[in-house]
């Protein structure tokens, strides 16, 4: 069987939730290549032997720079392009190039192709917003028309085909998740879980994960948690992740006269050794994206009931009264409501969080994930 060599190109998104399908794929035989400006995945790539090179991190005002002066410069741009693709095709053997964002698709699909490389665009949730540039998407449809689109999320795409693009393009999977990590139990995890489960816990833990930007429901969380403390007075947060928000919340919790129950553990490697202690998962992302995906499927994994806003695209994964709460109105009063309703009801919790697991372990794994991906790459 003849080798793939896939070239990754990201100026500027981050990646790191596609690590373990990238992993997957390569121990299933296909090769890597990266121009990469995503720190986070280049720190999880040290241990692998893959080629990559760093890019400098293109700000958002860069990258339209950028695309400017291509446009101007359109021959030449063009011409520049080709050439190193060339090059990559000639060396490295390369035969599919996948990149992830609206300026690289319009640099990349067409010429690509005319190399006659098998271009792929992996449509991210929450970074390409079509409404946000018509000239770029107007581009886009036509400079990036031969690659196959990879879209993480249903209402992704439908968003591509509303705004034009072929629909016989258009592939949706999900990020998928590594389960190993979820089945790897001894005698000593069981009877620490029997423990866990035979002992009273202190307090009724909710988590959430969530990089500390605007882009987050924090305060509504804040709100509805002092708003549930006169029924569930032994309540606590705790949040992984940080951010440049983070000392703004400590304030705001503080205020809120709830920051003894509010806990901010910073990024952790290694999100399961929280989730093990959690009785709640609370979405507290605004806009999805694709680690906000990944840290949701391993809560579900994690047999946790999910919460979280309806119409961001949790519709994907999280089926009302049956995995868990995604409220039509993300707002304290009725989080509130829903955080007491299911600390008074552990049966039903019980009932989400096992429903949530077969949920992963059915339809949301790496291995069937990957294959999605490897038979885009193969089919020409």
């Amino acid at each position: 069987m003849p080798s793939h060599n896939i070239l990754i190109i990201n100026t500027a998104s981050d990646i790191s939730a596609l690590y373990e399908i990238f992993k997957s794929l390569k121990k299933d035989g296909l090769n890597f290549y990266f121009f990469n400006s995503d720190k986070k995945f280049v720190e999880k790539t040290k241990k692998e032997n893959w080629e990559i090179k760093i890019l400098p991190l293109l700000k958002t005002k860069h990258g339209k720079l950028l695309f400017s002066i291509f446009i101007l410069l359109f021959p030449l741009g063009f011409l520049l392009l080709g050439l190193g693709l060339f090059y990559f095709k000639k060396r490295k053997k390369i035969s599919t190039v996948f990149f992830f964002s609206l300026s690289e698709a319009v640099l990349l699909g067409l010429v690509s192709k005319a190399l006659g490389l098998n271009p792929g665009w992996l449509f991210l949730p929450g970074q390409s917003k079509l409404k946000d540039s018509r000239f770029l998407t107007f581009a886009s449809r036509i400079l990036a028309s031969p690659a196959k689109i990879i879209t993480f999320l249903s209402q992704n795409e439908k968003e591509l085909a509303q705004a034009g693009f072929k629909e016989t393009k258009i592939i949706n999977l999900t990020p998928g998740i590594n389960l190993q990590q979820f089945h790897q139990k001894n005698i000593f995890s069981q009877i620490a879980e029997v423990k866990k489960e035979s002992r009273v816990r202190k307090y009724f833990t909710i988590g959430t994960s969530i990089s500390l930007t605007k882009e987050q429901n924090l305060e509504i969380i804040f709100r509805a948690i002092k708003k549930s403390l006169t029924v569930v007075p032994n309540l606590q947060l705790i949040i992984v992740g940080d951010g440049e928000e983070r000392k703004n919340l400590r304030w705001l919790a503080k205020k809120l006269e709830i920051n003894n129950l509010v806990w901010f553990v910073g990024e952790q490697t290694y999100l399961k050794k929280w989730l093990n202690n959690l009785d709640l998962y609370m979405v507290s992302a605004s806009n999805l994206k694709l680690n906000n995906i990944n840290d949701t499927l391993e809560a579900m994994a994690a047999s946790l009931p999910i919460i979280g806003p309806a119409r961001i695209g949790l519709e994907d994964f999280i089926k009302n009264d049956y995995s868990g709460q995604l409220l039509d109105s993300f707002d304290s009063d009725l989080l509130s409501q829903t955080i007491i309703d299911l600390k008074k009801n552990i049966g039903k919790r019980n009932t989400w969080g096992g429903n949530a697991q077969k949920k992963v372990l059915t339809d949301f794994t790496i291995k069937k994930e990957a294959q999605k991906i490897k038979k885009l790459i193969l089919d020409k």
